[in-house]
């Protein structure tokens, strides 16, 4: 609840601070040191708060893909992914300390109504539709599945790739610094991306 905002109106944080407010959770009683809101390119919101008993404590809630960078071990998933979930990871520690991991929460993120339609009408045309995505090999795979987008999955870093650009239909684990070089290593390709 630390690593979330109020003010952003986020359907995920919105439960959570109903849910904790429902049972009076202590945390409610916190004040808040610090706020960094949700940065694409770090897949996380950060929040140094001092806590009930006056604890100084770091929270962080994001994508499970950055458990490594802040020196964790990667989480199994286990069928989230594959089913078109979703799994956003939330930890603590002591303020300049080893963060450990609280647990996940999971949800579903449905498909916009009006994006199979597109897709739809890309086909229509004789255009190749890629998927390029932040989220994991497995909820990329279920969105392809939905929107019947052909191709392998490819890590989203183009030199990463060890198959042809050729064969790749989906890209997983894209952060926007990544992006723009994946959609750069399309142009240079001469494949279309958007």
């Amino acid at each position: 609840m630390a690593a979330s905002d109020k003010a952003a109106q986020d359907l995920l944080d919105m439960v959570i601070f109903n849910e904790a407010q429902s049972r009076s959770h202590p945390f409610s009683e916190r004040t808040t040191l610090s706020f960094t809101p949700f940065d694409p390119a770090t897949k996380r919101t950060e929040a140094r708060i001092v806590g009930p008993e006056g604890r100084r404590i770091r929270i962080v809630k994001g994508s499970p893909l950055i458990l490594p960078s802040l020196g964790l071990p990667e989480i199994d998933l286990g069928t989230t992914g594959a089913v078109g979930q979703r799994t956003t990871a939330v930890l603590s520690g002591p303020k300049d300390g080893t963060l450990s991991l609280l647990g996940r929460i999971t949800f579903s993120d449905p498909l916009r109504s009006d994006s199979m339609d597109t897709v739809r009408t890309l086909h229509s045309l004789g255009i190749r539709v890629r998927l390029v995505t932040g989220d994991t090999g497995e909820a990329a795979i279920a969105v392809a599945r939905s929107f019947v987008i052909q191709g392998s999955l490819c890590p989203g870093k183009p030199e990463s790739l060890n198959c042809p650009i050729e064969d790749c239909g989906l890209f997983s684990g894209v952060l926007p610094r990544t992006s723009s070089g994946s959609c750069g290593f399309f142009r240079v390709r001469e494949e279309l991306s958007g």
